[in-house]
This record gives structure tokens, sequence and C-alpha cells, in this order.
């Protein structure tokens, strides 16, 4: 039986089997800081804007791309999935975390940890053949 425990366990090797331990960095990554700026650059230069968004993402759809097309193969991943609005959904949903935490983060109340293996935990069960009962959090 296909699972989503199948899917995490056939991700690539560059990521991260285990959450960091929850912390709140005590000052913003130096990437969001560029991303925020590139995107308060946008209304300026969106041409250049959307060049640089694009080239940046690009290598990583890529092989976000060609690993669910793989999965997809295997029967992991639904085979009547639109691979590349799935990808847009994925990533679109971690972008827009980053972007709450950097300007909001005194009215969060969890961590950057706890949102993206929520979103992670979203996409896999929406793109598995096989959904398995979710395990409870207990508070």
């Amino acid at each position: 039986m296909v699972a989503i425990e199948q899917i995490r366990t056939q991700a690539p090797a560059e990521t991260p089997s285990a959450p960091a331990p929850k912390q709140k960095p005590p000052t913003r990554p130096l990437a969001d800081l560029r991303f925020r700026t590139l995107i308060g650059e946008a209304r300026r230069h969106p041409e250049e804007a959307r060049q640089i968004i694009c080239e940046a993402a690009k290598p990583m759809r890529e092989r976000l791309l060609a690993y669910l097309r793989s999965a997809q193969k295997a029967g992991s991943v639904r085979r009547d999935l639109d691979l590349p609005p799935a990808i847009d959904a994925f990533t679109g949903m971690l972008l827009a975390g980053m972007l709450r935490r950097t300007a909001l983060t005194q009215f969060l109340d969890y961590s950057v940890d706890e949102y993206v293996t929520t979103v992670v935990d979203l996409f896999l069960r929406g793109i598995a053949t096989v959904v398995p009962e979710r395990k409870r959090r207990v508070s």
C-alpha cells in the first residue's frame, strides 16, 4: 500500500529528514531581507524582478518536477495531478509563510518548523495516492 510516508522516504538526499529544534531566530535571515528588498523594488523594475525570480526558482522547480513525475510513475503520487500548478501551490504556501514571518513575527504563535511541517503535510496528503490516518499532536 502506497502512503505519504513512502513519498517522504523517497525524498532527495538534500532534503532534511528531521526538523530543527523549535527556535525563533533573533534577527531576520539575510535571504529574507534580500527577498523582501527584491519585492519592494519589483514595482520600479518589474521585468528585472520577474527575470531574477524565474531564474532563481527554475533549478529547484525542475528538480521537484522530475522527482514528482518519478513518484507518479511509481504510483506514490496521484496520476491525475497536474504537477506544475501543484508545485506552484506548494512553493506559494512556503513563500507566504516566509513573508508573514518576517512581517508579523510577534503575532504568530507557531514556529517556522511547525509551519513548514504543516505545509509539507498538506501538500503530501493532497498528492498521495493513499492517505493514512493523521496522527494527532498532543498539546
